[in-house]
């Protein structure tokens, strides 16, 4: 006998730990770490009416998103755990290194990996339809243009200038 209720547990169980996950991912763009876990992912879901993506594509994407976040909440637990053997003197800083570059190549293997499953995901026509809104969009809402200045008389020559009297 098929229990009704098992579907929806699933999807808000997914939901949760969704949300959990964002909260931490917010925090790591703050503090210039991981930021999203994938942006190709990401766009394709948001950009899902507008490419036609079906509910079983959605499904498939939103797993993988959640798999990536997974991966790379156990890659920082990985970083933070070599660099705390650093600190406490148990672990040599060039053994750190080493191990940093093994597991920065993995990454970027997997990255590789996600990036060709999401291609797998997608139709050609859908993929196409996607870098074209990509482009069309541009980087609306993200400036790099000035990104970690900031205005007023305590930031730039505005600081020289208060020091010196002349504000």
């Amino acid at each position: 006998m098929k229990r009704p209720y098992k579907q929806p547990l699933v999807l808000f169980v997914a939901l949760a730990a969704v949300g959990l996950t964002a909260a931490d991912g917010e925090g790591q763009r703050r503090r210039g770490g991981a930021g999203p876990a994938s942006p190709m992912v990401e766009r394709a879901l948001r950009l899902g009416d507008e490419i036609g993506l079906s509910q079983d594509q959605r499904i498939e994407l939103e797993s993988l998103r959640l798999s990536i976040l997974a991966e790379r909440q156990t890659a920082a637990a990985q970083l933070m755990a070599l660099r705390s053997e650093v600190q406490a003197g148990i672990r040599e800083p060039e053994a750190m290194r080493q191990e940093m570059e093994a597991l920065r190549e993995a990454a970027e293997t997997e990255r590789d990996s996600r990036r060709d499953q999401v291609q797998e995901i997608l139709t050609e026509e859908q993929r196409d339809q996607l870098q074209e809104l990509g482009r069309r969009r541009g980087n609306r809402g993200r400036s790099f243009q000035g990104q970690g200045q900031r205005r007023g008389p305590w930031s730039g020559r505005g600081r020289a200038r208060w020091n010196q009297g002349s504000m």
